[in-house]
């Protein structure tokens, strides 16, 4: 009878440390898999921060360019009011004058 119970409690013995394997093997696995769940985030989050910035950078040189293709034809404009301006002023000057004077 003895014998019995020193297997059982060998065999109990050698559960527990089957479970506590089992339990250590778990936490090791979990320990992983939020260090792999936070690699992961942290891959995604860098890779979005490079597509922003690329983003970011080639909007500010669209816009960057917009405007100096509006200033230019801006300037056309203003040259092209300057010219007639200066072809025509003596003409609305008398213009205007023969409009009041009369």
């Amino acid at each position: 009878m003895e014998d019995i119970i020193k297997r059982i409690v060998e065999f109990d013995s050698i559960e527990r440390k089957m479970i506590a394997g089992a339990e250590e093997n778990q936490l090791s696995a979990e320990t992983e898999l939020a260090s792999r769940k936070a690699k992961i985030h942290d891959d995604y989050m860098a890779r979005a921060d490079e597509k922003i910035e690329a983003i970011e950078a080639q909007e500010k040189a669209d816009a960057e360019q917009a405007l100096k293709d509006r200033e230019i034809l801006l300037s056309k404009q203003m040259d092209g009011l300057n010219n007639l301006y200066n072809a025509k002023k003596d003409e609305w000057v008398n213009e205007l004058y023969e409009r009041v004077v009369k």
